[in-house]
């Protein structure tokens, strides 16, 4: 089959101006996903609306440079990302003047809806594909390093935000005004240093991959780094007030499972995973200062109305709920971004959810039933590419961290509320890690190798899978 594929992973020595540039311009996207919620709530909430969007224009430099280069990914998932959203343009602006819901705003707001749900839905997803043409597997570990050397600081702000008042400026929202989601206790669901609360689902749950993956690699993270931060991701949990932190950690040990299902000489090390998550929780639950945040989880996993919101019933309830509107929905839907906070407040002057809260009702009633089950279609198709590059390189280099990536951020890509600036922001640069760590630097390129051998590279992405293992699997097998 004939496909496009990506270009290879330029080494360090050889990357050019160039290459160098899109990786800072992916670098800058990846610390505004950071500051992005500190400058919205706390240091600018003045221009909280222009900084829902602050990432694009790196993330447009990026796009051209890899373009001029010649080395964006162009391939089936990109191709069709931009044809689809072509038509979801047309689709939506079509919509617009045929009596749906932006009829009732003027043009030009009927206009910046549209834009910015296009921008919402297709402009950020082949980054997932970007990533990895200018990262590598050493790249990803170092990142994960810097994560986990910012999770005491962040720790201590959770911490300070869990016993602050609600109305405490630390804890206010998006813009300056108003307050984080109240949960249980008159506490609220701390978000950290991001603008909500999903934010810190996603760094906390990036910790538990690299810290799951220390265990499996020891050399990846000092010891002193790793119980800080582990310490660190016990807080954020037990204090984050949230469902998702929990949901989303043993979401990454399930990929960890089937990690050694696949791999079962990794069993030995993982297995050491559950003292530590007891000692944990134990650690929380037995300090008067953080045993209050373990309250505010029980109560909310174990409250009356957990019938009605748990996990089984919110998984279930976001697939199945949209497909029983279906026939009610027109055909070109009410169009692209009336589903998100930012197009309601266009709309109607106040962020809401006009059209529904789950991701896969928003894009079918934005998008109407064909192009919304093809855009739902499409973000599948990013996440069987992640499994099938993650899956190769486990099978060929025993190397873990791909899968583990891929268990944290599967279910935001697929079904994430990329409306949400965090949210989609998360998803994407998950993915792309996820991506990256399948690639190893060409200079530690298997000996197996030899020089006249051609590359070894899967059907769909075209990214190199060593024949080799890697360095942590060498050890395991004592270079059998």
């Amino acid at each position: 089959m004939n496909v496009t594929t990506l270009p290879p992973c330029t080494p360090a020595s050889q990357r050019t101006h160039g290459d160098i540039f899109v990786r800072r311009m992916i670098g800058i996207y990846i610390f505004l996903w950071f500051a992005e919620g500190s400058l919205r709530k706390w240091f600018l909430p003045e221009y909280n609306a222009p900084l829902l969007v602050i990432r694009d224009p790196f993330l447009l430099l990026a796009y051209i440079q890899a373009f001029s280069s010649g080395k964006f990914p162009v391939d089936r998932l990109t191709s069709s990302t931009a044809l689809l959203g072509v038509v979801s343009l047309l689709a939506s602006l079509v919509a617009s003047e045929t009596g749906s819901l932006l009829a009732n705003a003027s043009g030009f707001t009927s206009v910046a809806v549209v834009i910015f749900g296009l921008r919402a839905n297709f402009l950020h997803l082949p980054l997932i594909l970007l990533i990895p043409v200018y990262f590598d597997r050493e790249d990803v570990v170092r990142m994960g390093r810097y994560f986990c050397y910012l999770a005491p600081a962040m720790a201590v702000l959770v911490y300070i935000q869990f016993h602050s008042s609600p109305d405490a400026w630390i804890n206010a929202a998006a813009g300056g005004e108003g307050r984080q989601i109240e949960t249980a206790h008159n506490k609220i669901r701390a978000a950290g240093v991001f603008s909500y609360t999903n934010g810190l689902v996603g760094y906390a749950t990036l910790l538990v991959v690299f810290l799951t993956q220390r265990l499996l690699e020891p050399a990846t993270l000092s010891r002193i780094v790793f119980l800080a931060a582990g310490a660190s991701v016990a807080i954020l949990v037990g204090l984050s007030g949230s469902r998702s932190a929990v949901g989303s950690a043993i979401g990454v040990w399930f990929a960890l499972g089937y990690v050694c299902l696949r791999k079962p000489a990794l069993a030995p090390r993982a297995i050491l995973l559950f003292p530590l998550v007891i000692l944990g929780i134990a650690a929380i639950a037995y300090n008067p200062a953080t045993s209050e945040g373990l309250d505010v989880l029980e109560e909310r996993f174990g409250g009356e109305d957990e019938v009605r919101t748990g996990f089984a019933y919110r998984f279930l309830g976001d697939f199945t709920s949209p497909l029983l509107i279906l026939p009610d929905v027109p055909f070109f839907g009410y169009g692209l971004g009336m589903g998100t906070n930012a197009g309601a407040a266009l709309v109607v002057g106040k962020r809401a959810f006009l059209l529904a809260e789950g991701d896969f009702a928003r894009v079918l009633l934005e998008s109407g039933p064909i192009l919304g089950l093809a855009f739902m279609i499409l973000r599948a198709a990013y996440v069987a590419r992640l499994f099938q590059e993650s899956r190769l390189a486990l099978q060929q280099r025993v190397d873990a961290l791909p899968m583990l990536l891929l268990g944290a951020c599967w279910y935001l890509i697929f079904s994430g509320q990329f409306g949400q600036p965090t949210a989609l922001g998360y998803a994407v640069i998950a993915g792309g890690l996820c991506l990256a760590a399948c690639r190893v630097p060409v200079a530690s390129a298997s000996p197996e190798v030899g020089p006249t051998d051609p590359p070894v590279t899967t059907i769909e992405s075209g990214i190199p899978a060593r024949r080799g293992r890697s360095a942590y699997a060498e050890r395991l097998h004592g270079g059998r």
